[in-house]
């Protein structure tokens, strides 16, 4: 576990598999959640993007604290406190946060224009 808060530490950025059984719970609560999202007219069905645009962030209160959010904020806060909490010794800190953002979901690619997209050609590109 020190290995990895090290590793960020010293390089700035750490990739963390997540436990394959759980991500994969994760998604089946998920699309649960999609299926009874409970601010929707019963009986209403689902035909594409959640949100404004591709950005597929679902702007709904449910979507910070149905099942599936808690479910994968809790694993996913089991994983990073293996390596934060040492990370954190090791910067003379007693303290972390993980604040997670909102489940999104997305149907299409991010679109040529999308701060994203742009950001990430800038950065692999060099330019």
């Amino acid at each position: 576990m020190f290995a990895r808060s090290q590793e960020l530490r010293t390089k700035g950025v750490l990739l963390v598999p997540l436990p394959p059984k759980k991500v994969t719970r994760g998604r089946e609560l998920f699309k649960h959640y999609l299926a009874n999202i409970p601010e929707h007219k019963v009986g209403a069905i689902f035909d594409g993007d959640y949100g404004a645009g591709s950005f597929g962030a679902i702007n709904l209160a449910s979507a910070y604290h149905n099942p599936a959010a808690v479910y994968i904020d809790e694993f996913v806060t089991e994983e990073f406190e293996t390596i934060m909490t040492p990370l954190g010794s090791l910067q003379g800190l007693g303290f972390w946060e993980l604040v997670p953002d909102r489940l999104c979901y997305r149907t299409k690619k991010q679109p040529k224009e999308s701060w994203h997209t742009v950001s990430l050609e800038i950065k692999f590109s060099g330019k």
